[in-house]
């Protein structure tokens, strides 16, 4: 969106701040309200996406987690309905 936006960035121990001022682009003729409008969607869009990747994450740890297990428990017979709870939870 058009405006003026403070930045900081902070890298190696140190911040650096500025402002820059954001201006429409004078080729296009867009009025404010699809501005925020595609921020909007821009912003719903990159939520989901960000939702995605921490599903991901999630899994990959839970299936680290069945994999750890399996390791752990000696595979005897008692140890079985784990086990076998373990695979079929990893499967789905």
């Amino acid at each position: 969106m058009p405006g003026t936006y403070h930045l900081k960035l902070t890298a190696d121990g140190k911040s650096y701040e500025s402002t820059v001022e954001l201006k429409e682009d004078p080729r296009l003729h867009v009025s404010e309200a699809d501005l925020e409008k595609q921020y909007q969607f821009v912003t719903q869009i990159n939520g989901r996406i960000s939702l995605g990747h921490q599903t991901i994450n999630d899994i990959r740890g839970l299936r680290k987690q069945l994999q750890d297990l399996r390791d752990r428990l000696p595979k005897t017979p008692e140890n079985k309905p784990v086990l076998d709870a373990a695979d079929a939870l990893d499967k789905r």
